[in-house]
């Protein structure tokens, strides 16, 4: 399963597709943005690290939820740099996003 991550940069909007994922124990996720991006985990991990990052339009490493994850939500943090006429600039959601576990 790949997480699109947008930022449009004219507003700071970030959008998520799926805005909420569902997963199982041992299933992968990896992420994609429109910028540079990094992603950590609040409040504990379902996989044996809590950070991602990748590059623009690129898949990032997939993420392997353990096998003996607990059910439940795990959040995460985005920050996302993004190109823009003006320079680049980072966005960041410190609490939105969440994977649930079940």
């Amino acid at each position: 399963m790949t997480i699109r991550i947008a930022v449009d940069p004219d507003t700071g909007n970030i959008t998520y597709a799926p805005s909420v994922t569902h997963v199982r124990r041992g299933d992968s996720i990896s992420w994609r943005a429109n910028g540079h991006f990094a992603i950590m985990f609040r409040d504990g991990t379902p996989a044996d690290h809590v950070g991602i990052q990748s590059g623009p339009e690129q898949d990032s490493a997939p993420l392997v939820l353990r096998k003996d994850t607990p059910l439940g939500h795990y959040h995460y943090q985005v920050a996302v740099a993004v190109e823009t006429p003006g320079g680049l600039r980072v966005f960041l959601d410190a609490g939105c996003p969440d994977i649930i576990v079940d």
